[in-house]
């Protein structure tokens, strides 16, 4: 019965040409699908845990650091491809986070609904390229699926994703491959493994910035593109605001990793700020936001 649904509803996604916004919610008494969301392993993802340590640029507390590194196939002028920008921006979450150090793991709960691959990949494959807003309510995602989206949804502006894996390197380092990212929601059921504080938000948001910058300082190519970076970021029924600012001390320079020798950017230095519902405005996702 589920399967049908799925099936039907894919067909009705593919009809859509026009289509921009998609939001989709657990019905009532769903049940989890029955691929469990891993449907086929040739998905071309990195496995971050087979990546040696010198494969990322973030320290072992969590800072970026900024290095000359060319791509996977020697060329320094090579559109860089899904695989690199994992490599690039994984790292360990900030010491002292409330995860650092957690073991992970890999069994959804059993009372949560699970997306079918089969649906996402008909959906991404016909629409993922023109989505501007993607959210999923209640339904759970895995890592891989969210690998699936980031590399096909390039204009995704708005994205609400309910994950269930407890994998922080690994989600920043897929969601800073949005670069037109603005709006972040992750939800997490209460029987879920991922817990995220203020701590990990703000790095998950430092990622992004990090990546949007190195972005810029790439040469610019025909699949290039280029947004205004997070403005909101929020984890269950949590929000806050991003606030950026240039690092303006000199020894916090770093080296221009520029491709084309392009004139240097500071580093950007991201902080958060609690929404405030004193302040009249109300965040949409919240509206249907229950833990």
């Amino acid at each position: 019965m589920l399967g049908e649904f799925y099936a039907d509803f894919a067909k009705l996604i593919e009809k859509a040409e026009k289509l921009e916004e998609l939001t989709h919610y657990a019905g009532s008494g769903s049940r989890p699908a029955m691929d469990g969301g891993h449907e086929g392993d040739d998905d071309g993802l990195v496995d971050l845990d087979e990546l040696d340590d010198d494969d990322s640029d973030y320290d072992d507390e969590g800072q970026y650091i900024q290095a000359v590194r060319s791509n996977g196939n020697g060329s320094d002028d090579a559109p860089w491809s899904s695989s690199d920008w994992i490599r690039r921006f994984s790292g360990p979450p900030p010491e002292g986070s409330v995860r650092y150090g957690q073991p992970k793991t890999s069994t959804p709960p059993s009372n949560l609904p699970l997306l079918p691959t089969s649906f996402l990949s008909r959906v991404v494959a016909s629409r993922g390229g023109q989505l501007t807003k993607l959210r999923l309510h209640g339904i759970g995602l895995s890592l891989d699926q969210l690998g699936v989206i980031t590399q096909h949804c390039r204009s995704l502006q708005d994205l609400v994703i309910q994950i269930w894996e407890d994998d922080l390197p690994r989600l920043a380092a897929l969601l800073c491959q949005l670069p037109r990212l603005e709006t972040l929601h992750i939800l997490a059921s209460a029987s879920s493994e991922t817990s995220l504080g203020e701590r990990e938000i703000q790095w998950i948001a430092q990622v992004c910035t990090d990546a949007n910058r190195e972005r810029r300082q790439l040469k610019p190519t025909p699949q290039t593109v280029e947004g205004s970076g997070l403005h909101q970021i929020g984890f269950r029924n949590r929000v806050w605001l991003i606030e950026r600012s240039f690092e303006q001390e000199e020894s916090s320079r770093v080296h221009n990793v520029s491709r084309n020798d392009s004139s240097d950017e500071e580093p950007i230095r991201v902080t958060l700020k609690r929404w405030d519902p004193a302040a009249g405005t109300f965040p949409e996702v919240l509206l249907v936001v229950k833990s």
